[in-house]
């Protein structure tokens, strides 16, 4: 999971830093923050605002005339492993060509439901890993012959997956067997 996490942050920083060298070719270091239904609490505030690397606060026209400002990254939590472009964090800068781009429509969802798909996240993500924690136990007593604590975890494995359904069914979210598994 560790691994995992690691490879996608990553990944989402060197495409954040992609965009930003492609900005600094069109001479430009505004953006606007792209915008998700369960964002994390430090990152729902930025969402389909603008925002400059550089540090300038202003106003730029955007390509169809209409005219909106920026503040500084240093105005955000960017730089907080929980924060804007952090660690799992799945917002991304959409580069902002002063009289050419057009931003993003920009719309939130409600705080209240982005507060709920939130914390649906997280209690997904704390069923998956006491699946995989239960796995990892269950093939420990295998790999150490103990065939009756093995099969009292398979018990336990199988009463962790019905706690998962029963989530699955009552969200409406879609279940994510990866994330259940313990690698092989």
């Amino acid at each position: 999971a560790y691994i995992n996490m690691d490879i996608r942050t990553t990944l989402h920083n060197t495409a954040i830093q992609t965009i930003r060298k492609r900005q600094e070719d069109f001479g430009s270091d505004i953006f606007q923050v792209s915008t998700h239904s369960g964002a994390r609490p430090l990152c729902y505030p930025y969402q389909g605002k603008f925002y400059s690397w550089g540090g300038d606060e202003g106003e730029f026209t955007d390509g169809n005339g209409r005219k909106h400002r920026y503040r500084s990254i240093r105005d955000t939590s960017y730089g907080e492993p929980a924060g804007l472009f952090g660690i799992n964090c799945g917002h991304y800068p959409l580069p902002q060509i002063p009289r050419v781009t057009i931003p993003a429509d920009g719309r939130l969802e409600p705080k209240k439901e982005d507060e709920k798909e939130y914390k649906e996240s997280q209690k997904q993500r704390a069923l998956e890993r006491a699946i995989r924690e239960a796995k990892r136990k269950q093939l420990a007593y295998e790999t150490a012959g103990l065939d009756d604590a093995t099969k009292d975890m398979g018990k336990t494995i199988r009463q962790r997956q019905a706690a998962m359904l029963e989530f699955i069914d009552q969200t409406g979210r879609a279940r994510r067997y990866d994330r259940e598994s313990i690698g092989g």
